[in-house]
């Protein structure tokens, strides 16, 4: 019996790591993945997520405001968290669950933590596969994302 070659595919963001996991499991079962973290993201940011209109995030700016959280902003940016509210951004994880949990006790049970930039965490797929199918299965998967390097694992 051959020994189990491995790829290494990366590198994803949050979004495509999941996609190419639910494609991959689609393949032969003679694969077995592994989700590897290649370059977490810089910071961190508290935020509301998206409200339906421009109006609808100033309003709830306004409440939070009242509440005490007077630097927080509506993101205005063409992102997918645009007419969210911005509360805060950190480097260090642990205080932002603090920040998160000020606002827990304020009664804003909505905010969310989430990385900073959007989409700037990295991932690489390592895949053992046996048989040369399997991993010409893998390959082209990894060629219809585009855009991601094939590497033999270390």
């Amino acid at each position: 019996m051959a020994k189990p070659a491995c790829i290494e595919i990366g590198d994803f963001n949050t979004q495509t790591v999941a996609s190419f996991e639910q494609q991959l499991a689609k393949l032969s079962p003679k694969t077995t993945p592994e989700r590897r973290l290649v370059q977490a993201a810089s910071s961190q940011q508290i935020f509301i997520p998206p409200l339906p209109t421009e109006d609808a995030a100033t309003r709830r700016l306004a409440e939070l405001r009242s509440l005490g959280f007077a630097d927080s902003a509506v993101i205005r940016d063409d992102s997918p968290r645009r007419w969210g509210i911005s509360l805060g951004r950190f480097s260090r994880s642990e205080l932002a669950e603090a920040h998160l949990e000020k606002l827990r006790a304020a009664g804003v049970n909505d905010a969310r933590i989430g990385e900073y930039p959007l989409n700037a965490t990295r991932y690489a797929i390592r895949v053992s596969t046996e048989g040369a199918e399997s991993r010409d299965e893998v390959k082209a998967l990894a060629i219809r994302f585009g855009g991601l390097s094939l590497r033999a694992c270390h």
